[in-house]
């Protein structure tokens, strides 16, 4: 799922599934895999909140109740890479007491 998709553009973030890269302002920023794996979900369902529980089945793979201090954790570590603020985000916006979505990618012409 998604490494066909066209790149995701949103901003100077820039996420090309094929190449499985992320640049922000043409700049490779280094994500470790589950950095990437949560950023690749988050911006294919762009414009719909995800839960703390569907992102730790989506990237973690977690079958069973999990810890959301998990994906917290990992979404920090995330958007400080992203150089993303969370009290003023431009990629990753925080739905309270629900989860994390992204914006809708922007249309490229």
């Amino acid at each position: 799922m998604g490494d066909t998709a066209a790149p995701f553009a949103l901003g100077d973030l820039v996420i090309d599934y094929a190449q499985r890269r992320v640049e922000i302002a043409d700049q490779p920023v280094h994500l470790t895999p589950i950095e990437y794996e949560m950023l690749r979900v988050l911006s294919l369902n762009g414009g719909r909140p995800l839960t703390h529980e569907q992102l730790l089945r989506r990237v973690w793979r977690v079958t069973h109740s999990g810890d959301p201090q998990v994906v917290r954790t990992h979404m920090r570590r995330l958007r400080r890479k992203l150089g993303d603020d969370a009290d003023s985000p431009r990629y990753i916006f925080t739905e309270p007491r629900v989860g994390y979505r992204m914006p809708e990618a922007e249309v490229v012409d």
